[in-house]
């Protein structure tokens, strides 16, 4: 980082030749260029021949040692300059640009060239430039009269998504800087914000089993490891000014390792340190010229004015099991102007798939039910003037409950949730609780009896709120039947395979299939995904299917559903989860849509984690299932619309002329309509109300 002191030092050093020699007759649309590859400082970059480039060398921000270069200005007046970077890159990469102290600015270098040596494509023909082999970005920047340092640093590439924030370290190759005084003035600019430095061990909470350590090459004398799963640090930080801010997280540690980055309630992110330190607990380097004791990971986050939140928590990334982190020596903060940034949503903590998504919801008051059960705990209700509701969930068949969750901002201390088998007799369940964010997830030691209902009592003196129920357990159909009935009849289909499983544990892919929910199929894979395949006697079309877990070991987070298609002969790709939870230790099934079923005569599930534990898995026809997301809606008219979803686009289909109106669980309308034979409507992803003539269906959009 370069600090005001430097700076004034730096001001002091004498002008290069090349701009004492440029500033002798300076006009506004004079161009002034400086070559990057003579930096009057630079730590940690890399200068290479370059051919294509101007100096025929170019430089390169090693990003994860903190690489930077300063560079001098001499600016005949005070205003506005476009600084105009020449780049090479193949890839999309990201560096930063600062001027005195002003606030950081983010260059994303999106647009890439055709090789690495910045030499352009030319038409073997006429000699003409069909490529060029160096692009350009321009910003606009604040100088003052005389000396400016303009300081160029790596900077990690930024994920608009949040969401796995992989390690792109390099900054692309920068050949030369242009500058010009701008024909647009923007006006004086004010000074970033100081710089907020933390010790990682100096924080606000700990979640065990995140640990602290005493190491002595540590800036502070200590340190933090994450450890595992659930360990967690947070820090209360204040930004003396919203916005984006580069986070700079120090770190030595000899193996990739991931941690979880978020701020407050917002959407975290998953942040990889593939780049390994010479050593695991930054006690020296062999060649601190070249290699520094400790690495930094820089991610971009969003800080309100005031206090924040910040929290790392333990992360592992799909297909590893190790949860570990690196261990942290300290963080920094830096206010950065970044145009590419999207300020997060909130992290939604609610699970993607539950039981209560094939229940029906009815209520002792009179509420939109829908909004318990969308997904989303920042959605919800709220009864003024009123201190109790009962909500009940009533389930296709029986079903022994393992856990459950419900969102409140209530004091719930006078809460029950109850079962039921025939929705008179009800009994309360006792269960371990947790608490994350308003989301309270209730475990059961042993399932409970067999129950068709499940109902949430909420009591107390507040005006009653609750925004999300969830349910888990497995199926209990009848006392002589567990699972419902699908079309994998053991004795009716031929299965293959890739992983025998663990036959000498009984743990082998025929127990998929055996309707024993204790009867497991475990896999470890090698390089190849595991797959497992029904062959049907008979061609059937499923729109629907299950999987089911008896415990949490190592159960399946991420899969494909595939079909062998009947009319075409081709593998298609049917549906894909991604980091499912299924939350209950004592088991759990849960039910997903086919958004665009095919007629099939074999149908394939392929397990992409590293290894897992699950004891069913069922595929149901349409007149077997019991999820509602794909179905059809009989009016009071008699007409019949049927609706599908597939691909970010909702399907209705019908005989007859029918009105239909499409909702988002806000009530707001999004599309409206009539509907003679097919109708398309194509819709962001999320959940929606279909109300056609005068019937409603909840329809998930993905």
């Amino acid at each position: 980082m370069i600090l005001s002191l430097l700076q004034k030092n730096m001001r002091a050093i004498a002008l290069s030749t090349y701009a004492l020699a440029a500033m002798t007759c300076y006009a506004d649309d004079d161009v002034i260029t400086i070559e990057c590859e003579n930096p009057s400082e630079k730590s940690y970059v890399e200068i290479d021949e370059r051919t294509g480039c101007s100096g025929q060398s170019g430089l390169c921000f090693h990003s994860w040692k903190g690489g930077y270069a300063n560079y001098e200005f001499e600016a005949p007046k005070a205003g506005t300059y476009d600084l105009t970077f020449y780049y090479v890159t193949c890839e999309e990469r990201w560096f930063s640009v600062k001027v005195n102290d002003q606030p950081m600015k983010a260059i994303c270098c999106s647009e890439t060239t055709p090789n690495w040596s910045g030499e352009p494509v030319l038409d073997e023909v006429t000699g003409d430039v069909i490529t060029p082999g160096v692009l350009t970005k321009t910003v606009k920047v604040y100088m003052q009269e005389g000396s400016n340092i303009i300081q160029m640093q790596g900077l990690y590439k930024y994920y608009a998504d949040n969401a796995t924030n992989t390690e792109k370290p390099y900054s692309p190759i920068l050949d030369k800087i242009e500058i010009k005084y701008s024909d647009t003035q923007l006006g004086e600019v004010t000074d970033a914000p100081e710089q907020i430095i933390r010790e990682c061990e100096d924080y606000s909470t700990i979640t065990s089993p995140a640990f602290t350590k005493n190491m002595g090459a540590f800036s502070g004398g200590c340190g933090v490891n994450l450890k595992s799963a659930g360990g967690a640090f947070s820090y209360v930080v204040n930004a003396a000014t919203a916005g984006v801010y580069k986070l700079d997280i120090y770190y030595t540690y000899r193996a990739e390792r991931w941690i979880s980055v978020k701020v407050g309630d917002t959407k975290r992110m998953n942040v990889q340190f593939k780049t390994q330190t010479d050593q695991w607990e930054g006690e020296g380097s062999n060649n601190i010229d070249d290699h520094p004791a400790f690495f930094q990971r820089s991610v971009l986050i969003w800080l309100e004015a005031g206090d924040n939140t910040l929290t790392f928590e333990a992360y592992a990334t799909p297909g590893s099991n190790n949860a570990d982190s690196p261990s942290l020596d300290k963080f920094t903060l830096d206010l950065i102007e970044c145009s590419e940034f999207v300020k997060p949503g909130y992290d939604i903590l609610a699970k993607k798939v539950s039981l209560a998504d094939i229940a029906t919801f009815t209520a002792d008051e009179e509420i939109d039910v829908t909004k318990l059960n969308d997904h989303n705990e920042y959605t919800g209700v709220t009864l003024a003037g009123k201190t109790a509701l009962t909500v009940t969930a009533e389930l296709p068949y029986a079903f022994q409950i393992t856990s459950y969750s419900y969102s409140t901002n209530n004091n719930n201390e006078d809460w029950t949730v109850e079962i039921s088998a025939d929705g008179n007799d009800w009994t309360a369940l006792s269960a371990g609780s947790k608490k994350d964010g308003s989301i309270y997830t209730y475990s059961m030691s042993d399932p409970s009896t067999a129950a068709k209902y499940v109902r949430v009592v909420a009591s107390g003196t507040e005006d009653v709120n609750l925004n999300e129920i969830q349910l888990y357990g497995n199926p209990c159909v009848s006392e002589s039947q567990n699972f419902p009935k699908g079309i994998f009849e053991a004795n009716d289909i031929t299965i293959d395979y890739n992983h025998e499983g663990f036959p000498s544990w009984n743990q082998k892919p025929e127990n998929l299939f055996n309707d024993a929910l204790n009867d497991l199929y475990a896999f470890s894979r090698g390089a190849e995904n595991v797959y497992v395949t029904a062959s049907l006697l008979e061609d059937m079309k499923a729109t629907s299917y299950m999987i089911s877990v008896s415990e949490l070991w190592h159960h399946p987070k991420n899969w494909e559903i595939w079909g062998h298609d009947s009319g075409t002969d081709d593998w298609i790709l049917l549906d894909e989860q991604t980091d499912i939870e299924f939350v209950a230790a004592k088991g759990s099934t849960l039910f997903f849509p086919i958004a665009d079923p095919k007629t099939c005569y074999e149908y394939k599930i392929v397990f992409k984690d590293k290894d897992g534990e699950l004891s069913k898995w069922q595929m149901f026809t349409d007149e077997q299932s019991v999820v509602t997301e794909i179905s059809t809606i009989k009016t009071d008219d008699q007409a019949t619309v049927g609706i599908a979803v597939s691909n970010g686009k909702l399907t209705l289909s019908s005989d007859t002329a029918t009105n239909y109106g499409i909702f988002s669980l806000q009530g707001v309308n999004v599309a409206t309509g009539v509907v003679q034979g097919t109708s398309n409507v194509s819709l962001p992803t999320g959940i929606y109300l279909v109300k056609v003539g005068n019937k409603v269906i909840k329809a998930a959009v993905k």
